[in-house]
């Protein structure tokens, strides 16, 4: 009887140490630097594409939506730090692209675009677009890929996409940690 107690006792320690670990691992950042300078993000979109304009609507929405300490609101050419694009390049293959200016002595970004490629991206579902542009809006705040059952998730199928188009429990978490905690315990 001690052996099968044994047994168990190590499966229930094997599963308590999965279950601390895996949240642990939930929420990836860029090292050494990279999240918004403000928890109010102003964006500016010179999306021309009307399909990829309504995508991009729609993950700010998602992520506006998702009650975390970010608010993303409109802003103009000159005074934003997260701007839309996009283009269109048939032998791209990428549907969305993240580019970061950071300013390494604060660990802020000074400016982030944003890039859609029409080729890739236009014809598919709205909650494909929508997840594109809310997963790169979560790179522009500052998530590294993530895992599975996340927002920031990369290589999921369409479907996958289409479910999970908006942030998840990881995303936020992730954010609140990078925003509210400033990284202290992450």
């Amino acid at each position: 009887m001690t052996g099968l107690r044994n047994k168990w006792s190590y499966l229930l320690i094997c599963v308590l140490l999965f279950a601390i670990a895996v949240p642990a691992i939930a929420y990836n950042f860029y090292p050494g630097f990279g999240h918004m300078p403000s928890t109010t993000v102003k964006w500016y979109s010179l999306i021309q594409n009307s399909s990829l304009a309504s995508g991009w609507s729609s993950g700010v929405t998602a992520w506006n939506n998702a009650a975390t300490v970010i608010t993303l609101v409109p802003g103009t050419s000159s005074n934003s730090i997260l701007y839309a694009y996009d283009y269109n390049d048939p032998s791209d293959t990428a549907r969305g692209t993240t580019y970061h200016s950071p300013d390494e002595t604060a660990f802020t970004w000074t400016r982030v675009d944003i890039w859609f490629n029409a080729a890739t991206l236009a014809s598919k579902s709205a909650s494909i677009r929508q997840y594109v542009a809310a997963h790169e809006i979560g790179h522009a705040l500052g998530l590294a890929p993530g895992p599975w059952g996340s927002l920031m998730y990369e290589d999921g199928s369409d479907s996958y996409k289409s479910t999970y188009n908006y942030p998840q429990n990881d995303d936020k978490v992730g954010i609140h940690c990078m925003y509210v905690l400033q990284r202290q315990g992450c």
